[in-house]
């Protein structure tokens, strides 16, 4: 919908800033600085500010709604060139080509094509509490992003009964990125530069055939297949000793110079077929039969490149991987779902045939059988309060570098090693989610509770010697359970309209330090307070308070974070194609186990005028209004608690001037 000349879309909320829609008679593409792409869709006019959605494309592509559950594509390298606004400095260049054609009555063709380059610059400080030292990093980043991506789309339907659609999709890239990182633990400091290039190739085609034989039956099926390649390079060099017992180096040298290649290819087989009986109109019985086939390659070479030139190969110290991993899954699943009064129950299994072989220095063939299964149920009081409760059995599989048997470097102080042992993950995964709304009491209300419980999984094992980490996996049971919950309220009374809302997220798992289990606990609590004006002829303004509180407990070591962001925004639509948007946040964040704090705030204003009889559109846009230097964070894995520091692009000013053709 348009309301107040900003498009809003679910959680999307554009048209604010430097935002921009390019709409032509059925697609729209969404560009934000932000994120470079946020979304590409295909809508249909139904009302002169009404759109609805036939189709969502994101970067990663996108598979129809009736098979979403049977695929976990990885969608290749391609989000890490999601831009970030945290940035000292960044330099754009974005076009879009679309296409949109109705053949004849029963084809339609579209697509699209995108090209996008960045060049940017980062700089990070980071806090870094290991379990037994103190790292301060500082880490600065220079790179060039350059991305293209092409989209072709036909619908067929050759009857009223039955609809062919054929997705074709080519991504490709080229990254560089120059890194220099400092590290300084215990008085002793690091310097090291980085180099890394990556080339990117994503591939999908997918066919998909749906057909209404009958009142009772109906046919689904796809075929799916996905390319991705990506050729990695990466380059250090170092006048200070690094990964010293980690790498066979020769230290007798003026500069440590490393080396490393890596690159994997991925190829993904799929067939999916389904069929839905509707024995009446209160039971029915889904059937799918399908099988996905994978097929991985991965391949590192790590080396020292000596005064004299000479190379250094760390082969003979173990190092250097070869590996082909080859992993089917041939499925079968029944579905039987019935409708009773206010009750819509539906519940079944999958049974998976898992058969996977390992080519390194080692072989190995394996096969197992996992049953998988899954209950829904809807409780349905009203059109306006609902219930949904359902219970999945899932698993699934590492890919191939973690299978690797032998070592490679994963970065400057770290060397990892793969398990050729690894078998699948088995989590439960349950829900439940609670939603009334009533327009006349203007209550909006929302609950949900997630849980999830690893019966068995891989994890990370760590061992240290000062800051350089040796890293395996390895199988465990039950080594992780999480809890997450939200509330959200929204109440409106006369013209103003109050927010509530709060999340929990607890979770516990063990991790091998050292040769040492231990257990490790992260517990992070969020609420946010707002009210908001819903006046007609009165800029709608919001004004509220969010806070984070986060603590995570390592052995005995415990590390708490608190966040308070009181916020304004102010959206005012006046006079005739006159737009004015403001926001305002004031972050006051303390790391409260080394009692710090800092505060700093981030405001934004955006002036834009838009006669809806001319072509021409006229913007005056401020970015961080009070000249911030940085934003502060903090995040947990699982052998590190960071603190840091992300400094931003300081005051920008900006007029746009744009021409509609």
């Amino acid at each position: 919908k348009e309301d107040k000349k900003r498009f809003v879309f679910g959680d999307v909320e554009a048209g604010k800033g430097n935002d921009n829609f390019y709409k032509t008679s059925a697609n729209l593409f969404y560009y934000s600085p932000k994120t470079n792409i946020n979304f590409i869709g295909n809508i249909n006019n139904i009302g002169e500010k009404t759109f609805t959605f036939r189709d969502y494309l994101s970067f990663s592509g996108g598979v129809n709604a009736v098979f979403s559950g049977n695929f976990s594509f990885r969608g290749g390298d391609f989000a890490q060139f999601m831009e970030s606004n945290d940035l000292l400095s960044s330099k754009q260049k974005f076009g879009a080509l679309n296409i949109t054609k109705v053949a004849t009555s029963k084809l339609d063709v579209s697509g699209y094509a995108i090209f996008s380059n960045s060049e940017t610059t980062s700089l990070i400080e980071s806090l870094n509490e290991y379990t037994t030292f103190t790292e301060e990093r500082t880490n600065n980043t220079n790179t060039d992003n350059l991305l293209g991506i092409g989209n072709l789309n036909v619908e067929y339907t050759p009857n009223t009964k039955e609809k062919w659609y054929v997705r074709s999709q080519v991504k490709r890239t080229n990254n560089t990125n120059n890194n220099t990182l400092i590290s300084l633990v215990n008085s002793n400091t690091n310097t090291i530069n980085t180099d890394r290039d990556l080339t990117a190739t994503y591939i999908n085609q997918n066919i998909e055939w749906h057909k209404r034989q009958n009142e009772k039956h109906t046919f689904s099926s796809i075929f799916n297949y996905v390319f991705d390649k990506n050729n990695k390079t990466a380059f250090w060099d170092t006048q200070d000793p690094i990964l010293q017992g980690l790498i066979p180096a020769d230290n007798n040298q003026s500069l440590l110079r490393i080396n490393q290649l890596k690159n994997r290819k991925e190829q993904n087989l799929d067939a999916i077929f389904k069929h839905f009986w509707e024995i009446n109109n209160s039971n029915h019985i889904y059937t799918t039969l399908g099988n996905k086939f994978l097929n991985e390659d991965f391949n590192t070479d790590d080396s020292q490149i000596l005064d004299d030139g000479t190379i250094n190969n760390f082969a003979t110290g173990g190092f250097g991987n070869d590996v082909n991993f080859k992993l089917n899954d041939l499925f079968l699943g029944v579905h039987y779902k019935f409708r009773t009064g206010i009750f819509t129950v539906k519940q079944g299994f999958e049974a998976h045939n898992y058969s996977w072989s390992f080519q390194n220095q080692t072989n190995l063939d394996k096969n197992k059988w996992v049953v998988l299964p899954d209950f829904l149920a809807k409780i349905e009081f009203n059109k306006s309060k609902k219930i949904t409760i359902n219970y999945n059995l899932k698993t699934s599989f590492s890919d191939a570098s973690r299978f690797a048997n032998r070592f490679y470097l994963q970065s400057y102080n770290s060397v990892f090693r793969g398990n050729e042992n690894l078998e699948n993950n088995l989590f439960h995964s349950a829900r439940i989610y609670y939603s009334r709304f009533s327009l006349y009491r203007g209550l909006m209300l929302f609950a949900s509770l997630n849980y999830i419980k690893q019966i068995r999984g891989v994890r990370n094992t760590v061992d240290f010697n000062d800051i350089n980490q040796f890293l395996t996996v390895k199988m465990f049971d039950n080594p992780s359970e999480d809890w997450r919950g939200n509330i959200n309220i929204q109440k409106s009374i006369n013209k103003f309209k109050y927010k509530f809302d709060v999340g929990f997220n607890n979770s516990k798992y063990i991790q091998e330090l050292n040769n040492n289990i231990q257990t490790n606990t992260n517990n992070n609590y969020d609420y946010e307070l707002g009210i908001q004006t819903l006046f007609d002829k009165f800029p709608t303004i919001e004004v509220g308070l969010k806070r984070a509180i986060g603590n995570f407990t390592a052995s005995t070591n415990t590390s708490k974070f608190v966040t308070t962001e009181p916020f304004i925004t102010i959206d005012y639509d006046f006079l005739e194609g006159f737009i004015f948007n403001f926001d305002y946040r004031k972050s006051n964040y303390q790391n409260k186990t080394l009692d710090q704090k800092n505060t700093y705030e981030i405001a934004n204003a955006t002036l834009s005028y838009k006669n809806e009889d001319s072509a021409w559109s006229y913007k005056l846009t401020a970015k961080n209004l009070f000249n911030a230097q940085f934003r502060q964070s903090n995040s947990f894995s699982d052998f590190l608690i960071s603190d840091r520091k992300t400094f931003i692009l300081p005051r920008i000013i900006m007029l746009s001037i744009g021409y509609n053709l």
